[in-house]
C-alpha cells in the first residue's frame, strides 16, 4: 500500500488533501454540534423564564382587577361588580395552577405559595363582605376594605415586584452565560485555524521540497545541456514522476551526448544547403522579377491592344496611340503621322509646326528612304540647346523613324520618336516594327468604320432627303429602318436606327395622326399578310385635315428570299390639290366659256332670224362686242399663263411714269362703279420704272379689278405709290371681304379659288394673280398680300424703278408722315395733273390725287388735308365751283385753303362771290402754284381763303 503512493505525486496529493478535509469536517461538526446545543439550551431556558414572567404578570394584573371588583362591590353592593370579582378569582387560581405546572426553583415555589395564600385571604373574605352587605353594615365593610384589603393588595404587589425582579436577574444571567460561551467557542476555532494552517504549511512545505529540489535540479541540468556544457546526472531512487522525469532525463543526456558528433555534422551540412537555397531562392526572386516586368509589359500591351482594337474614332485612335507608347517605351518625344486622307496627327512633346513641316516635306524626303529600306530608320545627331537641358555640352540624341504599311503595302503612316543620351536597340526597333503592324491594322478598321459610316449616313442622308416617308418592316412586323420624312409624318419620336420591334405599337402610333384609320389599318395588315409580289396602294389623310398621301409597298427579297417590305407614304397633297383645281377649272371654264358663247349665240340668232330695228340692233351687237372681249380676256389669260409658264413670253420694257398708268386704269373703273371711291396717293418722288407698259397695266386692272369684285358692299379702293429703297411699291387697298390666312399661302397657285360661298358667287378663274405673280417676277419684282377678314386687303407691287429718269435724289418717304403738308389735286386733265403733282412733290407736298368730286370731299375730311388744288371744269356732275361751295359748308373743311386751276374767264365775275382777292389764269408756271402754297401754309394764317395763281 505504502507504495502504491510512493509512485504517484498525484495520488499523494489526493490523499493528503482527502485527510485535510477529513479533519476539517470532523472538527467543523463538532463545533458546529456544540454551538447547536448551547443555543438550543439557552432559548429553552429563556423561554421558560419569560413564560413564568408572564405568569406573574398574569397573577398580579388578575390579582389588581379582583381587587378593584371587591372595593367596587363594597362601595356599590353591585352584583355586576360581585359576578366580575369571581371571575377574577377563578382567572387568577387558573393562572397559579400553570404556574404550578411548571419546574420551578425554591424562591418561585415560595412566591406563588404566598401568592396562593393571600388568594386564599380574599376567597375567605369574599362570604362575609357578602353577609355584612346583606346586613347593610356599612361601618364594618368599610372597616374591612381599608384595613384588610389594603394590606393584601400592597403584599401582593410586592411578591410580584420581587418575582420580576429575580426573573429579570436570572434572565441577564442566562445571556450573560450565554455570550461567554459562544466567545470561548469563536476563541477555539481561531485557534483549531492557527493550528491547522501551520500544519498546512509544513505539509505543504515537506511536499514542495520534495518535487521542487529535483525539478530545480532538472532545468539547471537542462540550462547546462542547452548551453553545452558538463552536464551533473542527479541520480534519484524515488518511484513516482519526479524519478521517473530524472531518470529519463539523464537517459536523454546520454543519448545526446552519444549523437552530439552526429548532430554537428549533419548541423554543418544543413548550413551548406541553406546557402545553396539562398542563393536558389535569390535567382527566384530575380526570375520572379524579371516575370512580373515582363507580366507588367504584356498587361500593358493587352490594355494597348484592346484599346486599338476597341476605338472607333480615327483622332481618339491616334491620342492612345501616342498614351500607350510612351507607357511601354522610355522616349523623350514621339509623334505619329498618318499620310493619307486628311494627315491627322498625335503628339507628345513635339509643336504642330514640326508636325506640319514633316508631313509636307515627308514625301520628298524621309518618304523616300522609308519605302526604299522598308524597314525603321534611325538617325543620330547632338541635342540642339532646347533638348541639352542641364548638360554642359551638347550630347548624342537619336532620332527613330517606324514605317507603317497598310495590307497594301503601302505606306500609311510613319512613327517617330526621340531618346537623348542612347540609342534605339535591334531588338526595339524590331518590337516596334511589330507593334506598327497592329496598329496598322486597328488604322485600316478605323478607316473602314468610317467609310462605313460615311455610307451609312450618305444614305440615309439620301433617304432622309427624299421627299417621301419610307419605312421598312421585316416579315415580321417589325419596323427596323425609317426616315426622317416618315418620322415627321407621324410625329414619331425615334431615331433612324431605332427599331421599333413591336408592329402593333408603330401601327398603333401611325393611326393616330391619320384621318380614317379603318382603310389605312387594313393596308397594313394587307402588307404584313401578303403572300404575293404585287404592289400595294392606297390613299389617307392626316389628322390635320389637308394632306393627302398616297402609300404604297412591295417586298424586298435577297437571294429568292423575302426579306420584308418597303413602304412608301408619298405626299400628293399639291398633286390632289391640282387635280381638285383642274376639275374645278373644268366647270369654271365651261361656264365662262358657255355664258358668253351663250350670250353671242343667242344674239345672233335673233339677228339673223328676226328683222330687227337700228337702234336693237346696234344693242345686240354692244352686247356681242362685249361678251366676245370677255371671251377673248379669258383665252388670253390661258396662253399668256401658258406662255410665262414655257418662258416664251416676251416682254417689250421701256421706260414710263407709272403714275399716268395708275390714273389710267382708275378713269376706267370709276365711271363704272359708282358705289366705289377711287383714290390715288402718291408719296413717290420716282415714279419712272423700266417695264413693259402693256404688262403692268395688266397687273394693275387685275388687282384694281379684283379689288371692285371682293368688295361687293362698295367702299374705297385705294392705290399708294411709294419709295421705298431702290424700288417703287405700288399698294393697291381695298374695304372688300378679306382673306383668310390660311388661303393667303396658295393665293397665287393658278387655278385656286377661295372656297368660299361668297367668293365662290362672285366667280373668276384663279389665272388672274398666277399671272400677276408671273409679270411681276418677270420683271425683277414681286407681289405680296396683307388682309384681314372682313377688312379688306392690300396687294403690294415691288417695281425697280428707272433712276437714269429721276433728276432728283430719290428718297423714301413715309406713308404715314406727318411732318409734310398734304395737298389734293382735283384734276380731270391727266397730264396737267401728273405735271402739278410733280412740281408739288419735288416741293416735299404730299399729293393725293382724285378724279371723283365727292370722293375728294369725304377723303379731304377724312385724311386731314392742308391745301386742295381745284380744276374748275370738272366734267359731268358738280363743277368746281360747287365743290368750293360744299368744301366752305363743312366745319371741319371750311378754312382748308383752295388753289384754283383754271383757264377760264368767269373766275373774275365770281371772285367777289367767293372772296377770291387774288388769281390768275392758265397757262401759269407750275412752280409758282408750289410757292404759292408754301407760302400760304407756312403763315399760319389758314383762313379758308381761295387764291389763285397769278399769269
Amino acid at each position: 500500500m505504502n507504495d502504491y503512493f510512493k509512485k504517484s505525486l498525484n495520488r499523494q496529493l489526493v490523499s493528503f488533501m482527502a485527510i485535510i478535509m477529513l479533519v476539517i469536517t470532523i472538527i467543523g461538526s463538532s463545533f458546529v454540534y456544540y454551538v447547536s446545543v448551547i443555543q438550543s439550551n439557552y432559548i429553552a431556558e429563556r423561554e421558560v423564564l419569560v413564560y413564568k414572567q408572564d405568569l406573574a404578570f398574569q397573577i398580579d394584573n388578575s390579582a389588581n382587577q379582583m381587587f378593584i371588583h371587591l372595593r367596587g362591590y363594597f362601595a356599590f353592593q353591585s352584583l355586576s361588580e360581585y359576578a366580575s370579582l369571581m371571575t377574577q378569582v377563578e382567572s387568577v387560581n387558573e393562572t397559579i395552577d400553570e404556574f404550578n405546572q411548571l419546574t420551578l426553583e425554591a424562591d418561585e415555589s415560595q412566591f406563588i405559595g404566598s401568592v396562593e395564600e393571600l388568594i386564599s385571604q380574599v376567597e375567605g373574605y369574599i362570604p362575609q363582605a357578602v353577609e355584612l352587605i346583606n346586613n347593610n353594615n356599612v361601618s364594618e365593610i368599610r372597616e374591612m376594605g381599608v384595613s384588610d384589603g389594603g394590606a393584601l393588595v400592597n403584599e401582593l404587589t410586592s411578591l410580584t415586584a420581587s418575582n420580576l425582579e429575580q426573573t429579570n436577574d436570572k434572565l441577564a444571567t442566562l445571556s450573560s452565560d450565554y455570550t461567554l460561551a459562544n466567545s470561548t467557542i469563536l476563541w477555539l476555532i481561531f485557534g483549531l485555524i492557527i493550528v491547522f494552517i501551520a500544519t498546512l504549511f509544513l505539509i505543504l512545505r515537506r511536499i514542495f521540497t520534495k518535487i521542487g529540489n529535483p525539478l530545480q535540479g532538472l532545468t539547471l541540468a537542462s540550462e547546462q545541456l542547452a548551453a553545452g556544457k558538463e552536464v551533473h546526472l542527479i541520480e534519484t531512487d524515488r518511484n513516482d514522476e519526479v524519478g521517473i522525469l530524472s531518470r529519463t532525463f539523464n537517459g536523454m543526456v546520454l543519448t545526446l551526448q552519444e549523437k552530439e558528433e552526429e548532430l554537428v555534422a549533419q548541423n554543418e551540412e544543413l548550413i551548406s544547403q541553406q546557402e545553396e537555397l539562398e542563393d536558389q531562392q535569390e535567382k527566384l526572386r530575380s526570375a520572379f522579377e524579371e516575370t512580373q516586368m515582363i507580366r507588367l509589359v504584356l498587361e500593358k500591351y493587352n490594355r494597348f491592344n484592346h484599346t486599338i482594337s476597341v476605338t472607333l474614332n480615327k483622332q481618339e485612335l491616334l491620342d492612345q496611340i501616342i498614351d500607350h507608347m510612351g507607357a511601354l517605351y522610355p522616349v523623350e518625344r514621339m509623334g505619329f503621322v498618318l499620310l493619307q486622307g486628311r494627315k491627322q496627327s498625335a503628339t507628345r512633346g513635339i509643336s504642330d509646326k514640326v508636325i506640319e513641316e514633316l508631313s509636307a516635306n515627308f514625301q520628298d524626303g524621309l518618304g523616300v528612304l522609308l519605302k526604299e529600306k522598308k524597314s525603321c530608320h534611325q538617325v543620330k545627331r547632338k541635342s540642339s540647346k532646347y533638348e541639352q537641358g542641364i548638360a554642359e555640352e551638347p550630347v548624342d540624341v537619336f532620332d527613330l523613324y517606324v514605317p507603317v504599311y497598310s495590307s497594301t503595302k503601302d505606306l500609311m503612316a510613319v512613327f517617330c520618336c526621340t531618346r537623348v543620351g542612347s540609342d534605339f536597340s535591334v531588338e526595339e526597333q524590331e518590337e516596334l516594327e511589330g507593334v506598327m503592324g497592329h496598329i496598322s491594322i486597328a488604322i485600316e478598321r478605323v478607316m473602314l468604320y468610317e467609310q462605313t459610316e460615311n455610307d451609312r449616313e450618305l444614305n440615309q442622308d439620301m433617304i432622309d432627303n427624299v421627299n417621301e416617308g419610307i419605312q421598312f418592316i421585316d416579315r415580321d412586323g417589325a419596323l427596323l429602318r425609317s426616315n426622317k420624312l416618315f418620322r415627321e409624318m407621324f410625329k414619331f419620336n425615334l431615331s433612324a436606327d431605332t427599331q421599333c420591334n413591336n408592329y402593333d405599337t408603330w401601327k398603333k402610333e401611325c393611326l393616330k395622326n391619320v384621318e380614317k384609320t379603318e382603310e389605312l389599318a387594313s393596308f397594313f395588315d394587307h402588307v404584313l399578310c401578303a403572300s404575293t409580289d404585287e404592289v400595294l396602294t392606297t390613299r389617307y389623310k392626316l389628322s390635320d385635315g389637308k394632306t393627302m398621301i398616297e402609300v404604297y409597298a412591295e417586298p424586298v427579297y435577297k437571294d429568292d428570299i423575302r426579306k420584308g417590305t418597303i413602304i412608301v407614304h408619298r405626299d400628293i397633297t399639291k398633286e390632289y390639290e391640282v387635280d381638285q383645281m383642274k376639275s374645278e377649272l373644268v366647270s369654271t371654264v365651261s361656264h365662262e366659256l358657255r355664258t358668253p358663247l351663250s350670250s353671242i349665240l343667242g344674239f345672233t340668232e335673233l339677228m339673223i332670224d328676226r328683222d330687227l330695228k337700228p337702234a336693237r340692233q346696234e344693242k345686240y351687237l354692244r352686247t356681242i362686242h362685249k361678251e366676245t372681249n370677255r371671251l377673248t380676256n379669258l383665252i388670253n389669260d390661258f396662253l399668256d399663263l401658258q406662255r410665262m409658264e414655257s418662258n416664251v413670253q416676251s416682254y417689250n420694257k421701256s421706260s414710263f411714269n407709272v403714275k399716268e398708268l395708275v390714273i389710267e386704269v382708275i378713269s376706267k373703273y370709276e365711271p363704272m362703279y359708282k358705289d366705289h371711291q377711287f383714290i390715288i396717293r402718291d408719296l413717290a418722288n420716282q415714279t419712272f420704272v423700266w417695264a413693259d407698259p402693256n404688262r403692268i397695266e395688266q397687273v394693275l386692272v387685275n388687282l384694281v379689278s379684283n379689288a371692285v369684285k371682293f368688295s361687293p358692299s362698295g367702299g374705297h379702293v385705294e392705290v399708294v405709290m411709294v419709295n421705298r429703297g431702290t424700288d417703287l411699291h405700288i399698294h393697291v387697298n381695298d374695304e372688300g371681304l378679306g382673306i383668310p390666312d390660311t388661303e393667303i399661302k396658295k393665293l397665287f397657285t393658278k387655278f385656286h379659288r377661295i372656297d368660299n360661298s361668297d367668293r365662290r358667287k362672285i366667280g373668276g378663274t384663279g389665272l388672274g394673280l398666277p399671272i400677276v405673280k408671273e409679270i411681276m417676277e418677270a420683271h425683277g419684282g414681286s407681289v405680296s398680300v396683307k388682309s384681314e377678314l372682313g377688312t379688306g386687303s392690300t396687294f403690294i407691287l415691288s417695281l425697280p424703278y428707272d433712276s437714269q429718269d429721276s433728276l432728283l435724289p430719290i428718297s423714301s418717304i413715309s406713308d404715314d408722315n406727318g411732318d409734310r403738308f398734304r395737298v389734293a389735286i382735283l384734276e380731270d386733265d391727266q397730264s396737267l395733273a401728273l405735271l402739278l403733282a410733280e412740281e408739288l412733290k419735288q416741293s416735299g407736298f404730299e399729293v393725293h390725287h382724285y378724279l371723283n368730286p365727292a370722293v375728294a370731299l369725304e377723303r379731304i375730311r377724312v385724311q386731314q388735308i392742308d391745301a386742295v388744288v381745284v380744276d374748275l371744269m370738272l366734267g359731268e356732275g358738280m363743277d368746281g365751283w360747287d365743290f368750293i361751295k360744299a368744301l366752305k359748308q363743312v366745319g371741319e373743311t371750311q378754312h382748308v385753303p383752295v388753289f384754283i386751276s383754271s383757264a377760264l374767264n368767269e373766275v373774275r365775275e365770281k371772285a367777289k362771290e367767293f372772296g377770291v382777292s387774288k388769281y390768275l389764269t392758265k397757262p401759269y408756271p407750275p412752280q409758282e402754284l408750289s410757292q404759292v402754297i408754301k407760302k400760304t401754309l407756312s403763315s399760319d394764317k389758314k383762313i379758308g381763303q381761295i387764291i389763285m395763281p397769278e399769269e
